[in-house]
């Protein structure tokens, strides 16, 4: 049996929306950057109230180099007292406290989390005495890069450096320069046989020795060559028995001595 469809009827076709679907909204960029901030900003905010806690206060702090200065001073000196928020130490500040000594040549500060410091010293030694002007008193303790130190004490067997009275300004001063310079040259043990070196009004120089030797050095140029022919000289005494009354290092590649009476 056959079916027929009207001829004006339309067929019942179920058809699917062609209407697009909406695309998923991103999130405002400006949202996000507000919550990133505030995070950062608490995370900072911790990190801040934690670093300025008793957790970093100060507890221990270890002194490195020995001289003439001792730990407890060196301690002293730094103005480090303990609870110290060792996370804001500004170490740059402690060591130029340090070194505003003139027995402390460098000082470094570094610290140790979370609640430690140290501090290394190099220290300045005496090589010589700056005889004092008028020759009664006991004159200043001398390093080798020209640093007075102090007041000297008895007993210490340093070489004494002499100069001259004031010179008009026309000739020049006198400096102790050239005689640190050259007693820095020496050996220690040829600097120990050194009693004193005096500066003349033109900055020549005359050394003598404990012996009774005296040596002729002349300007302070050449003093490494001028040390090394001395320390020969003070060997050659030595080896032979021999003592030599005066020495001429003016001109060190060609020594001239005498032998003493």
């Amino acid at each position: 049996m056959a079916i027929s469809t009207p001829r004006h009827a339309k067929p019942q076709v179920e058809r699917q929306s062609e209407r697009p679907a909406e695309p998923a909204r991103p999130r405002p960029i400006r949202s996000i950057l507000i919550v990133a901030g505030a995070s950062t900003f608490v995370v900072l905010a911790g990190l801040f109230a934690v670093s300025r806690s008793p957790l970093f206060g100060l507890r221990h702090v270890d002194v490195a180099g020995s001289g003439h200065r001792s730990a407890a001073e060196v301690l002293a000196l730094a103005d480090l007292p303990l609870g110290t928020n060792v996370a804001w130490l500004d170490t740059a500040a402690v060591a130029a406290r340090i070194e505003h000594d003139p027995w402390i040549a460098s000082a470094t500060v570094t610290r140790s989390f979370p609640w430690s410091a140290e501090i290394r010293v190099r220290q300045r030694m005496p090589i010589a005495v700056l005889a004092s002007a008028d020759g009664v008193g006991r004159g200043e303790l001398l390093a080798a890069d020209g640093t007075l130190l102090g007041p000297a004490v008895g007993g210490m067997g340093l070489p004494t450096i002499t100069l001259p009275p004031a010179a008009p300004a026309t000739v020049g001063m006198p400096g102790e320069g050239g005689a640190v310079r050259v007693l820095a040259a020496m050996s220690p043990a040829v600097r120990h046989r050194v009693r004193q070196i005096d500066v003349s009004i033109g900055r020549t120089l005359t050394a003598t020795l404990r012996g009774g030797t005296t040596v002729a050095l002349g300007p302070a140029v050449d003093v490494e060559t001028k040390a090394r022919m001395l320390r020969r000289l003070v060997a050659w005494e030595r080896t032979t028995g021999t003592s030599l009354g005066a020495v001429s290092l003016i001109a060190p590649t060609a020594p001239a001595a005498t032998l003493a009476d």
